[in-house]
């Protein structure tokens, strides 16, 4: 990212935030949204509150 001279990195495809973060939900029909950014130590999930197991 920094390479490219980005600080962040949205993510809303679900193949890709399962290859960045683990995360395997089945709620791919939904709006979904995974924050990378370059200082922060910890993703961020924008989801569905039933689907945190995931």
């Amino acid at each position: 990212m920094l390479e490219n001279g980005a600080e962040v990195l949205l993510i809303t495809n679900p193949a890709n935030m399962n290859y960045l973060s683990g995360y395997d939900g089945w709620s791919f029909y939904v709006h979904q949204l995974l924050v990378l950014t370059v200082d922060a130590a910890i993703e961020t999930f924008n989801i569905r509150e039933k689907d945190e197991k995931g």
